[in-house]
């Protein structure tokens, strides 16, 4: 859990980062994949969740409402590295993708020996 937790940082300075290149470079990306609104119901899900793990520690409630999104977010970086255009941004995005189904394998590891 660790090591997701870690990664899932990254994740967010990542994708944090790419906003710039969004702003600055508008014609690298294709069509807009999510809308900011369903993007800032994601943010605002995980930041629930982060919260709930701190106040009520309920293992196997917080493992499967953290499954749902890294299931989530797993689609939305598959798409979005479909509609890039530059090969760096795209092969990013499907290593974002990869490390989001490892999370999610992991997550159910666990889950499967609660």
């Amino acid at each position: 859990m660790h090591k997701i937790s870690r990664e899932e940082i990254n994740h967010a300075n990542t994708l944090r980062l790419g906003l710039e290149y969004i702003r600055k470079m508008p014609d690298l990306f294709g069509p807009q994949i999510m809308s900011p609104a369903d993007l800032l119901a994601g943010i605002r899900q995980a930041e629930a969740l982060l919260k709930d793990i701190v106040a009520r520690p309920e293992l196997r409630a917080q493992l499967e409402r953290l499954l749902g999104l890294e299931r989530q977010f797993d689609g939305v970086h598959m798409n979005t590295a479909v509609e890039i255009k530059e090969d760096s941004l795209k092969k990013l995005f499907e290593n974002l993708g990869r490390d989001e189904r490892n999370h999610t394998e992991a997550i159910n590891e666990i889950l499967s020996v609660l």
